[in-house]
């Protein structure tokens, strides 16, 4: 059970308006299969980098030094559509998910920066 004072985190980056109207869209097609299912505003569609889950919100401040410090210098990310799938499985998804091309792999290793940061603050 998540302590008072928690909020349930993610460091996600935020993708640009055509993806979103896009993705948007893909919803809305989607919805027409009647699938049981709770659809996201596209709006609130990100690109999840962490799941930080319930953390106390002393942690807050260390966290977003640790996020800027792990996206320093980095040139813009690629915003190319690469997959889609769905987790378990495409057959039963209980999660849709997008991938972006990523072939310099810059995405990957602020994950990497991130994973490895984060870790050493707790």
């Amino acid at each position: 059970m998540p302590q008072l004072n928690t909020k349930r985190l993610f460091v996600a980056v935020e993708l640009p308006k055509e993806i979103k109207e896009y993705l948007g869209s893909t919803i809305r097609t989607l919805q027409k299969t009647n699938a049981d299912a709770k659809w996201v505003e596209p709006k609130n569609i990100h690109l999840t980098l962490k799941f930080l889950g319930a953390t106390s919100s002393e942690m807050i401040p260390a966290i977003r030094k640790t996020m800027i410090a792990a996206a320093e210098n980095t040139p813009p990310l690629p915003t190319t559509l690469e997959a889609f799938g769905g987790f378990p499985s495409l057959a039963a998804p209980r999660v849709l998910w997008v991938s972006l091309a990523d072939k310099e792999k810059r995405l990957e290793r602020i994950a990497q920066r991130l994973e490895s940061s984060l870790s050493g603050i707790g």
